[in-house]
């Protein structure tokens, strides 16, 4: 069954991510905005899980999401039958413990509130669980069982949160935390359901950001029941904007954010550094035309990749291979302690360069109506000091 899951869920990012990261398209907000206007306000969990739901779909068309339930239809069927045999209760609550879902490819120390430990009188880490439906608790299985009555024929809504359930219900037996810190979890159409699921037990779901957000509809209506934002800026827009279901909302300066380098004491050596994050392709082009004529007048330029967003095969045929700067080999502190301008569209860099004294700069230039957007999607870093690429040069 975990090869099928496995493949379905392969099917569902290419559905959803594939259009949230397509770079080539600028989403329309002001339809997003209408859509959530539209969604009935939810009564109870169950309801905010299944507006959660919707606004996933809203990426994908009705029959992509009647190819979604046809293939969860018999991996479902099949785990109903671990299902109906749930015996096992959740442990009652002792000690202190904050656990912490870590994943491999985002370092959790560099973003992890630093309230969150000083709350706890122990820290226990674990890698993301693999789905074992043994696992699934009798607290765990009632839930499922209501939204299985409510939303009968979504038959993906139901195997994603069974998935989500049974994952939790393994950390709240194996380590019996008084809370759980997850993060990349505003997309997780579940986490209404698994909030209920900790506070039912006198237990907290805390998340917080791991990055600088953009207003995207697909985070709309998450649960958690303490969310970590780093800028108060932050809270209208989940509150409001996306009527997240937050208990409290705390503002923190993640380790990310902290000063840590003497910058201001080395003098730079490069004019401007263009920290790409996902943008379009006629983006990188406009880019690559400017930055061959800033380096024809003399300057030196750079650009730096994403390491997991970035066109990186078309990055390689634009630019000239000493302009481009490898994030595996190069570290951050490096990279800005010898450029002058950090220019960006809307990367997490440039809070970062705010933060260690270097000018940030938002690309006004390679992509104009992804400019013009940031606005709308409420971008934080337009509301603190920075410059325009069309003004350095």
């Amino acid at each position: 069954m975990g090869k099928v899951m496995n493949h379905i869920e392969k099917l569902h990012r290419l559905f959803v991510i594939g259009d949230i990261k397509n770079t080539e398209k600028e989403p329309d907000v002001d339809e997003w905005y209408r859509f959530l206007e539209a969604l009935p306000e939810p009564k109870d969990c169950y309801e905010a899980v299944y507006n959660k739901y919707c606004c996933r779909n809203l990426h994908y068309s009705a029959s992509k999401k009647k190819v979604l339930d046809l293939a969860a239809y018999a991996p479902l069927k099949a785990a109903m039958r671990y299902v109906s045999k749930t015996e096992k209760t959740l442990p009652e609550l002792s000690g202190n413990t904050l656990l912490i879902e870590i994943r491999k490819d985002i370092d959790y120390r560099e973003v992890l509130p630093k309230e969150l430990p000083k709350k706890y009188t122990a820290l226990k880490t674990t890698e993301i669980a693999e789905v074992d439906y043994n696992d699934l608790t009798v607290e765990a299985k009632a839930l499922f069982m209501e939204l299985r009555r409510r939303y009968s024929r979504e038959y993906y809504l139901q195997l994603f949160v069974l998935r989500k359930l049974a994952i939790h219900s393994r950390y709240l037996k194996e380590f019996n935390p008084a809370a759980t810190a997850v993060f990349v979890y505003e997309r997780n159409v579940a986490t209404p359901l698994i909030r209920k699921l900790y506070e039912d037990s006198g237990r907290r779901f805390i998340s917080f950001m791991h990055g600088e957000y953009l207003l995207q509809i697909i985070q709309a209506y998450m649960g958690f029941s303490e969310y970590y934002v780093w800028d108060k800026m932050y809270i209208p827009m989940f509150r409001d904007d996306l009527r997240c279901q937050i208990g409290e909302y705390f503002v923190t300066t993640p380790l990310k954010l902290t000063k840590k380098w003497k910058l201001e004491e080395i003098e730079p050596t490069v004019f401007c550094t263009y920290y790409f994050s996902g943008e379009s392709t006629a983006s990188i082009q406009r880019i690559s035309e400017l930055f061959r004529k800033l380096k024809a007048e003399g300057k030196d330029v750079r650009v730096r990749p994403h390491p997991r967003y970035s066109h990186l095969k078309l990055i390689s045929q634009s630019f000239d291979p000493e302009m481009i700067e490898d994030p595996h080999t190069v570290s951050m502190e490096e990279s800005l302690a010898r450029t002058r301008y950090v220019v960006g569209l809307h990367t997490t860099v440039l809070s970062e360069a705010q933060v260690e004294g270097r000018t940030a700069v938002i690309d006004d230039i390679g992509d104009p109506e992804q400019f013009k957007n940031l606005k709308k999607r409420k971008f934080v870093v337009l509301e603190r000091e920075h410059r325009l690429l069309s003004e350095i040069i």
